[in-house]
């Protein structure tokens, strides 16, 4: 049995609404060796990262995981929709600059939800002040100190 960090199961108790969902297909931003990709697998989601450490994403590649050794910049690549759901884990270490883009790309390539975790309540309010609540449903799940949420499209 797999052992989780409490990022990898707040997420991971939303994978039966993805699957009544239809989420097929799963992209992790940030994906590090591909831990959570392995999981999301598990899960049934045909998975794929981005990864800009090089020596983490062919450690991840060697372990059997689909990783592409992107930087932020290089996301806008993918196609609006191209996955069913998006996201990372641990949001709160991305820098603040690139906060806005790791969202709204996100929501860009995803088709129907974006995904992550989070410890900071700041943080969560910031990306919900980035929302269109008009265009989504938020559904979210506590663990210890770590928030797990699903942004669905609309």
């Amino acid at each position: 049995m797999l052992q989780l960090a409490d990022d990898y199961k707040v997420v991971a108790e939303l994978f039966p609404l993805w699957r009544k969902l239809k989420v097929a297909t799963a992209l992790e931003f940030f994906c590090g060796v591909g831990k959570f990709l392995k999981l999301l697998e598990v899960g049934g989601f045909a998975a794929s990262g981005t990864e800009p450490d090089t020596s983490n994403a062919i450690e991840a590649q060697l372990d059997g995981c689909a990783v592409y050794p992107y930087v932020l910049s290089d996301i806008k690549k993918f196609e609006d929709g191209q996955f069913d759901a998006v996201g990372m884990l641990r949001v709160d270490r991305v820098p603040d600059k690139s906060l806005d883009s790791v969202v709204n790309e996100g929501l860009r390539i995803s088709s129907k939800l974006f995904f992550y975790s989070s410890t900071s309540d700041v943080l969560e309010k910031k990306i919900f002040d980035m929302l269109d609540m008009s265009k989504v449903n938020i559904l979210a799940r506590r663990y210890n100190e770590v928030v797990g949420v699903s942004v669905l499209k609309l």
